[in-house]
C-alpha cells in the first residue's frame, strides 16, 4: 500500500467507527488516493479506541496513517470526511478539528449519504400524513408477519388475483430510505389482494378473532382512504428518487461535483412533483418496453429525462462545448437513468435499410467462387 499511496501528491482519509462482535469500539480507516487521474480507495486498518471521545479517536487514526501509510502523511492530506457525528464534526474539540490542528486549508467533508436521511426526516416532520402511512405499513407489517394462518390467507388472495404475492415488509431500518420504500412498493403494487383480505378479515362474523377482524377493519378503513393513497403514491416516488441519490453519493468513485449534480438532478425531480396530481394507479398494470433480457419501466422515464438533462446540460452538452457519445453517456449515467437510456438504444436499434444484407451478399459472391 505504501508504494501505490506515495504515487499520488494528495490523499484525503475516510474514518467511520462501530461496535464490534465484542461490544468494542473500533474505528476503521479508509484513504482515497488519485494518480494519472485514476481514483482508488484503499483499506489502511481498523483499530480499538478505549474511550469513545475525540482524543482517543484522532490518536486511532494517526496511529493506523502513521504505521500503514507513512509518517508524513498529513502533508499530502487536502480532506477528511467522516459522518455527522459530533464528535466527529464539533467545531471547537471534535476529531476533524484535531487533526486538521495547524493546516487549516484541509477540508472536513460531512458525508452527504449520512445527511440526506436526516434532512428528508426533518423535511416531513410536520406533514400530520405520514404518522398515517407510517401507522398503516407497520400495523399491516406485524399482522401478517406475526400470523402464518393470516399470511397464507392473503398469499391465497394474491393467487385468486392472478398478482404476484408481495408481503407487507418492515418500515425501520440501518438503511430507513430503502426499507420504506420497499414497504410502499409492496403496498401499492399489493394493494388489490391486501385491501380483499382486509375486507374479508373485517366482515368475519366469529368472536374468537374479534381483536383481529377490529384491525382489520381498521387498516382497511385506512388504506381505501384517498387521501392516505394518494400520499403514498408521492412519498413512493420521492423515496425512489432519494433512493437512487443515495446510491449515486455511496458510488466507489463518487466526487463532490458529481454528488452536487445528482443532488441538482433529484431536487429537479422532485420540484415537478409540485404541480404533479397523484392519483393512484395499479403497479401491476405498468406498461413495459420488452427485450429478450430485461424490461424497461415506462413510468419511471419522464423523471429520468429530467435527471438526464439535469446532469448533461451544466456540463456543457446543451451547449456543444464537447463531444458526447451514447456510450460516454451510458458510462456516465447507466446508474441513474436506466430505463430512459434503455429507450434511446431502442431507438438505435432500429434499422433504416437492409443495405449491411446487400454487403454481405456482395462479399459472399467475391469470397464463392463457381
Amino acid at each position: 500500500m505504501k508504494p501505490s499511496l506515495s504515487e499520488g501528491k494528495f490523499i484525503s482519509v475516510m474514518s467511520d467507527g462501530s461496535l464490534d462482535s465484542a461490544v468494542m469500539e473500533e474505528e476503521i480507516v479508509y484513504v482515497r488516493s488519485a494518480s494519472e487521474g485514476k481514483v482508488k480507495v484503499d483499506f489502511v486498518g481498523v483499530k480499538a479506541v478505549s474511550k469513545l471521545d475525540a482524543t482517543n479517536i484522532a490518536e486511532a487514526v494517526c496511529s493506523i496513517m502513521d504505521s500503514e501509510v507513512s509518517t508524513d502523511w498529513e502533508n499530502k492530506l487536502v480532506a477528511l470526511t467522516t459522518d455527522g457525528a459530533s464528535v466527529m464534526t464539533g467545531v471547537n474539540n471534535g476529531v476533524v478539528t484535531k487533526l486538521r490542528a495547524d493546516r487549516p486549508n484541509v477540508l472536513g467533508i460531512h458525508c452527504m449519504a449520512h445527511k440526506l436521511e436526516p434532512a428528508f426526516t426533518d423535511g416531513i416532520r410536520k406533514n400530520v400524513m405520514i404518522k398515517k402511512a407510517e401507522d398503516l405499513l407497520s400495523g399491516l407489517y406485524t399482522l401478517y408477519h406475526k400470523s402464518g394462518v393470516n399470511r397464507a390467507s392473503l398469499k391465497q388472495h394474491f393467487r385468486e388475483l392472478h398478482m404476484k404475492a408481495l408481503m407487507p415488509t418492515r418500515v425501520g431500518g440501518t438503511r430507513w430510505p430503502p426499507h420504506l420504500f420497499k414497504a410502499l412498493d409492496h403496498f401499492l403494487r399489493g394493494y388489490a389482494g391486501i385491501v380483499r383480505h382486509l375486507q374479508e378479515k373485517s366482515q368475519e362474523a366469529t368472536d374468537i378473532n374479534a381483536l383481529l377482524r377490529a384491525k382489520a377493519k381498521g387498516f382497511h378503513n385506512i388504506a381505501k382512504d384517498g387521501g392516505v393513497l394518494r400520499f403514498c403514491c408521492l412519498l413512493h416516488d420521492t423515496i425512489y428518487q432519494l433512493s437512487n441519490l443515495s446510491k449515486s453519493l455511496q458510488r466507489l468513485v463518487s466526487i463532490l461535483a458529481e454528488a452536487q449534480r445528482s443532488l441538482s438532478s433529484t431536487q429537479a425531480v422532485i420540484e415537478k412533483y409540485r404541480s404533479r396530481f397523484w392519483r393512484w394507479r395499479d403497479k401491476q398494470t405498468h406498461q413495459s418496453l420488452t427485450t429478450s433480457s430485461a424490461a424497461v419501466d415506462v413510468e419511471l422515464i419522464p423523471d429520468q429525462w429530467t435527471n438526464l438533462k439535469t446532469e448533461l446540460y451544466p456540463a456543457g452538452f446543451s451547449q456543444g462545448t464537447f463531444e458526447k457519445t451514447w456510450p460516454t453517456v451510458n458510462r456516465m449515467l447507466r446508474h441513474w437513468c436506466p430505463d430512459v437510456l434503455d429507450l434511446f438504444f431502442a431507438l438505435l436499434t432500429i434499422p433504416a435499410t437492409t443495405a449491411d444484407c446487400e454487403r454481405g451478399f456482395s462479399v459472399m459472391n467475391q469470397v464463392k467462387s463457381d
